[in-house]
């Protein structure tokens, strides 16, 4: 289904990920969702279930695992003979005190796998106390809980959990020794039960930090590693054109445009870059709210009911002009370093100049 009465708001991502409910405009990355999707469907029994994701800064990976992986291991029966999969969705800095208390708090929301757990009486807490104390028995009370989830399911089929790690370069800086520890372990015993997948982002720059946490990096061989370039610039027609369609926005082309249209003229300025996806998502959102907001203005020749009446159906059109107001992506870049170098402080704007240099 596609157009405003299906999709509301804009389908571009500025400065930040995409969500698993964006799944319907996250595109271009369909090649490395199968690849992922192919390994944790190959693992074997007797191996750990372990996959890590790693990439540049603004790659996408958070986007590829939430918007792209995580949405559709959550389809029933994608693969076979397993009915349903629990995602858990941790960033290990932000949802907790400490990595283990953002695990346990995550693994026993409704969501994923709080009520069965409850059954068991296992809140966050005692799961915590377990992931710390003996993580192997609390990876046989998660495979429990799922069983349970999988009882009603007369085919027979099983029940999967897949816990997501991202961005693991944040514990690695903010939290001590004992608490990295602990986590690794938690997560490597975890990886060993047959029923349970683990993945794990980091940015390529803190790669070498992995060292860290030997439980972890000793089973990260390179057959459970993939590393995330860039999207290819021949994906860019699509990244624009797919989520316009679904959100039910015309994109100018070149034959309603003099000369170039606003596609073409994207493509030129992005293909001159290896990181084209986040500016291309910042200038269209931008392009997007300044059509928006044109819609809504009356016109001479239009009444307030006609604003009204676009206002409602989300009837848009983008064009070259919009691209060209912002200055194009080189404009539009600009504008955002303007935006956040207002932002930082005499410390921070003294440190700036250096740090580019070097």
């Amino acid at each position: 289904a596609a157009g405003p009465a299906q999709w509301q708001g804009s389908p571009f991502r500025p400065d930040r990920p995409f969500e698993i409910g964006d799944e319907r405009v996250f595109t271009g990355r369909e090649r490395e969702v199968r690849d992922l999707l192919t390994r944790l469907e190959a693992r074997a029994p007797d191996e750990p279930g372990f996959l890590l994701l790693s990439g540049p800064s603004g790659a996408g990976k958070t986007s590829l695992l939430r918007a792209g992986l995580a949405a559709r291991l959550t389809r029933p029966f994608l693969f076979e003979q397993i009915s349903t999969v629990r995602c858990a969705l941790i960033d290990p800095l932000a949802d907790g005190p400490t990595p283990i208390a953002a695990l346990a708090t995550r693994l026993c929301s409704p969501d994923v796998l709080g009520d069965p757990l409850a059954e068991f009486g296992l809140g966050a807490t005692e799961l915590e106390r377990l992931l710390t104390t003996e993580p192997a028995v609390a990876g046989r009370q998660l495979a429990s809980a799922l069983a349970q989830l999988a009882k009603g399911n007369d085919s027979g089929a099983a029940a999967r959990l897949a816990v997501i790690v991202d961005p693991l370069e944040g514990a690695l800086d903010a939290h001590g020794e004992p608490q990295l520890t602990a986590f690794a372990h938690a997560l490597r015993r975890l990886a060993d039960n047959p029923v349970i997948w683990i993945m794990i982002a980091v940015r390529s720059d803190a790669l070498y930090r992995l060292a860290q946490v030997p439980a972890l990096s000793e089973v990260l061989t390179a057959e459970r590693w993939t590393e995330l370039e860039p999207p290819a610039t021949e994906r860019i027609r699509q990244v624009v054109e797919i989520p316009a369609r679904i959100a039910g926005i015309e994109i100018e082309s070149a034959d309603d445009a003099q000369g170039r249209g606003l596609l073409e003229q994207i493509e030129a300025e992005a293909s001159r870059l290896r990181l084209w996806a986040p500016p291309v998502q910042g200038v269209l959102d931008a392009a997007y709210q300044d059509a928006r907001q044109a819609a809504t203005q009356p016109r001479p020749d239009r009444s307030a009911d006609s604003a009204a009446d676009d206002r409602r159906t989300g009837d848009l059109r983008l064009s070259a002009e919009h691209f060209q107001r912002q200055g194009g992506l080189g404009g539009h870049m600009l504008s955002r370093a303007d935006a956040l170098w207002a932002e930082l402080d005499d410390a921070a704007r003294a440190a700036l100049p250096r740090l580019c240099r070097a």
